[in-house]
């Protein structure tokens, strides 16, 4: 795993940074500040083939830097030389015993070749991948060349072409470094900047320096490549230190592609001590002891050196383990009651031994135990209901300290009156956790009006116990007016009195209806009367003729609430025309004609009409009128033998239906 992730960095860094010939080759160079560039490729030469180099400095005339062809390894034997004391750490890599084997898998374009060349510029060099230009122009954009040649020095005609800009780069030292150990086994842990930062884009591998305090000599730890993975910031290596009891240093530092290393990560000094811990305790086991106490036992431990045993216990909703005893259990002790638990819990215990010097061994597995909560909620406490105006009923009730922790609240309702059944409807399906409820009705739409509820509430506790129900009742107020009755019709009768007819309203609530009446021309209706929701009639004995009135009727429920009154308007009136007047007299004299007539008793008279005719049985024309309180008239222009007649007329315009005819006579 640590070889594809390697070569996934190498590759991703080359993609980055050069620009190829081929598109299976490619060049990478590492700059350096001490004034050597070390430059790579990928290729993978003939055997017995080697090559010239040559630079061009920012696009200049091409240089040829090798004075004859380098040559790398054309055996195992002659790569195990070159490398010399890097052999060992290469043949691991191969996992090849034999040098030939060793060398042709190392040489070889494979994943691990090409991870030996990032990891040793030793081997890189010795299988022909890396040229060092112990002369190159720090800080300008060079193009390099390989110009493969056969044994003889001849060119191939195969050439590997790059370009890079020759920066020296030192690697940033590692940081935060920590130490642990088991016996003689250490682990030293680090961290290392993100793969993004330029300054680290060249680090490949750590190497892990120790020594013993007084000693000058540092030892290297790492026998092997110690890979920095892509993606990785953490990074941890083991090892064996020679000696217990004895107190050491440790560093670590980076390392790029040329084998340049960084400034060391901080020194950490650390004494390594025995410190194994006797072996994990197994087959733990917990019950209930009684009702509020667990008991947990274990086997004895075996090892010699076992001083007691520390036990952790964690709630069934926490992860992480607490120690619950502040003295070791004796050794030969193996059982513990812990009075500490709660009621509807779930306790995981576990175990650690310990041995004379204060290693605590592993915890042992879990022994789980159920606390069984037979506590019940107390009942609630001042549970009122009230109507608001906004047509929901808002309850509220008090309660006290949960044992075990609360729920949820559970809310009951029924219609008591009218009766609507025994049986009550759970409101809140959800946790309730608030002493307040707003209840809008059924299907939350829907409070019937005069009804009585009666609501209820009970605590449920978290360990599913309930405590009694308590009650209390509401009655919903009657504020809305009854249906008006459909219609009013209203008819004189007898030219005395106003009759008044309406059909009964919808609403089951009423129990009586209102009549009111006034003048058109008044603002403000008087109430003539209140009937029985039975009686669906009335008349007005005292209506003055003549007049237009406004007739209306209301509902009233029993509570009250009137409805919009239903009206209709009327004139009182008679129903028939005057009758007609009575001894009408004309006679001439003094130049004009008098007229005399007895009046009538009809209270709707409010004058009277004068009509002319040359003949008796000719067309009349109205000539003149009197008020009702005037029996006589003058007409000047009248003339003995001329015919009139005489009609009253009511408030309503209407004339007499006859009238008789009267012939003027001179009077001598």
């Amino acid at each position: 795993m640590k070889q594809i992730i390697i070569l996934c960095f190498l590759g991703l860094i080359l993609s980055d940074s050069v620009i190829a010939q081929e598109s299976d080759q490619s060049i990478f160079a590492v700059a350096r500040e001490d004034g050597r560039a070390f430059v790579y490729h990928g290729k993978t030469i003939p055997l017995s083939h080697g090559f010239n180099v040559y630079r061009s400095v920012n696009g200049d005339e091409w240089n040829k830097l090798t004075d004859e062809p380098f040559y790398p390894a054309t055996d195992g034997y002659d790569f195990k030389n070159m490398i010399d004391d890097l052999y060992p750490r290469a043949a691991r890599m191969a996992e090849r015993d034999d040098p030939q084997a060793v060398f042709l898998r190392l040489r070889s374009g494979t994943d691990l070749g090409l991870i030996a060349t990032a990891a040793n510029p030793e081997i890189a060099k010795a299988v022909g991948r890396l040229y060092i230009d112990a002369e190159a122009p720090i800080g300008e954009m060079v193009y390099y060349r390989f110009e493969i040649v056969d044994d003889l020095g001849r060119a191939t005609g195969t050439e590997i072409e790059g370009r890079t800009t020759l920066e020296p780069l030192q690697p940033p030292a590692p940081s935060q470094l920590k130490i642990e150990n088991k016996a003689d086994q250490v682990t030293l842990n680090w961290s290392y900047v993100p793969q993004q930062n330029p300054q680290a884009e060249n680090v490949l591998r750590f190497e892990i320096y120790y020594r013993e305090v007084g000693s000058e000599g540092w030892q290297k730890a790492n026998q092997d490549y110690v890979a920095r993975t892509i993606g990785n910031t953490e990074f941890r290596y083991q090892f064996q230190v020679p000696r217990l009891g004895t107190k050491y240093v440790f560093r670590v530092h980076a390392a790029d592609y040329s084998g340049q290393l960084s400034p060391p990560s901080e020194e950490l000094t650390a004494s390594i001590t025995e410190n194994v811990p006797p072996g994990i305790i197994r087959n733990v086991n917990a019950s209930l002891h009684d009702r509020n106490t667990a008991r947990v036992t274990w086997p004895v431990a075996t090892e010699l050196d076992v001083g007691g045993y520390h036990l952790y216990r964690a709630r069934g909703d926490e992860e992480e383990y607490t120690k619950i005893t502040d003295k070791l259990i004796p050794a030969l002790q193996t059982a513990y009651l812990d009075s500490t638990v709660q009621p509807d819990h779930q306790y995981r215990y576990r175990v650690a031994a310990l041995d004379t010097l204060g290693n605590e061994g592993e915890q042992s597995n879990p022994a789980n135990v159920f606390v069984v909560d037979y506590r019940v909620p107390d009942p609630a406490s001042s549970i009122s209901a009230e109507y608001r105006d906004n047509k929901t009923i808002r309850i509220r009730w008090e309660s006290s300290e949960v044992p075990g922790g609360l729920r949820t609240y559970q809310l009951f309702r029924r219609q008591v009156n009218p009766p609507g059944g025994s049986s009550y409807s759970q409101l809140n399906e959800d946790a309730l956790l608030q002493t307040t409820w707003a209840d809008s009705g059924i299907a939350g739409k829907r409070l019937v009006e005069g009804t009585t509820l009666e609501y209820g509430v009970s605590i449920i506790s978290e360990n599913g116990n309930r405590s009694d129900t308590v009650y209390t009742t509401v009655k919903i107020p009657d504020v809305t007016p009854p249906e008006s009755p459909s219609f009013l019709e209203t008819s004189m009768q007898k030219a005395q009195r106003v009759s008044l007819k309406w059909p009964a309203s919808k609403s089951r609530d009423v129990i009586r209806y209102r009549v009111y009446r006034r003048e058109l021309d008044e603002s403000v209706d008087s109430m003539l009367a209140e009937v029985t929701r039975s009686n669906r009639y009335f008349r007005d004995e005292a209506v003055p003729l003549g007049q237009k009135f406004r007739y209306s009727v209301s509902a009233v429920d029993s509570l009250d609430n009137e409805s919009i009154g239903v009206a209709d308007t009327l004139m009182t009136r008679r129903m028939h025309a005057p009758a007609s007047a009575r001894n009408v007299q004309a006679v001439f004299m003094n130049g004009s004609v008098q007229l005399v007539w007895e009046g009538t008793s009809n209270e709707q008279v409010v004058g009277y009409n004068i009509y002319r005719s040359d003949i008796a049985t000719g067309v009349y024309e109205p000539v003149g009128e009197t008020d009702s309180d005037v029996l006589q008239w003058s007409d000047p222009a009248g003339k003995a033998g001329l015919w009139y007649k005489v009609f009253p007329v009511d408030a309503l315009d209407r004339e007499a239906r006859t009238a008789t005819a009267t012939q003027a006579v001179e009077r001598k």
